[in-house]
């Protein structure tokens, strides 16, 4: 379960959170606004952070003050093994 694919300068997309994992080209379900437990999600990120995309493929991490991505969700507890219960925000 993941968002979708950033870059390194933290200029990624995200539509939504897999629902479950999928193979390359497969048809796959999205999350498009809501509550989903397991999202990937960088180890040690707090509950309440604001989430944005990273340069690691499929993770949010934590926002910070100075960081310019969008907010894509909010951490709804702390991550550990990288997931997290996240609520995703719509982004259209």
């Amino acid at each position: 379960k993941a968002t979708d694919v950033a870059t390194a300068a933290n200029t990624g997309l995200c539509v939504g959170v897999a629902i479950q994992d999928a193979d390359q080209d497969a048809n796959v379900r999205v999350l498009l606004r809501g509550i989903i437990d397991d999202a990937n999600v960088a180890t040690g990120t707090a509950a309440g952070s604001s989430l944005i995309p990273t340069a690691t493929a499929g993770r949010c991490d934590g926002a910070t003050a100075t960081d310019t991505a969008k907010i894509v969700a909010y951490s709804l507890e702390a991550a550990t093994s990288n997931t997290a219960k996240v609520y995703v925000f719509p982004q259209f």
